[in-house]
């Protein structure tokens, strides 16, 4: 499925597991986190990526996702799941966030393989251009609030406080109730 939003083009792929139903138990997984299918083995690969960040991921990570700076939910990135190191996981929302530049021209069917799998996991992946968030992040930013309004019911959490109010076209305001 091709999402257009502003102007950015993102492919989403939808988990079959419904919000609540619970994942497949992974393995390798931290003590106390059901469900995470974090690859241990994987660690100290994802430590050197977290290091070496491309441009994209550090805006994404600094403006955005890093310190709980959207809507509260916890983002990590460079993050081991099953055979795979994703970009960035919100493991309470389920969501996988890659970035994708000129490289993965040459990947797609790799993207493809690695989406499924991650999808079968129960993650819904939300796939960005690198393009997009150096030069759109506002757009970046708007659709995935538009994505979070979806899987919110009824309202997500506020970075301020209160409850956020949704629309068809977005966040618009904040109720302090």
């Amino acid at each position: 499925m091709i999402t257009t939003v502003s102007l950015i083009t993102t492919r989403v792929f939808f988990s079959p597991l419904e919000k609540g139903a619970g994942g497949i138990e992974g393995r390798n997984q931290e003590a106390g986190e059901p469900g995470s299918h974090y690859n241990k083995s994987l660690k100290s690969l994802a430590r050197h990526l977290r290091k070496d960040s491309t441009k994209a991921e550090i805006i994404l990570w600094d403006n955005v996702l890093g310190a709980k700076k959207f809507y509260g939910y916890q983002f990590n990135r460079q993050f081991p799941i099953d055979d795979y190191i994703v970009d960035f996981v919100s493991r309470k929302l389920k969501w996988v966030i890659e970035l994708d530049g000129e490289s993965h021209e040459n990947r797609l069917e790799k993207d493809k393989r690695k989406d499924d799998d991650l999808t079968r996991l129960g993650y819904r992946v939300i796939r960005i251009m690198n393009e997009d968030v150096i030069n759109n992040l506002d757009g970046v930013v708007e659709h995935l609030e538009t994505l979070l309004a979806r899987v919110q019911s009824p309202q997500p959490p506020s970075p301020r406080g209160g409850k956020a109010k949704f629309c068809d076209y977005g966040l618009f305001g904040i109720d302090k109730r």
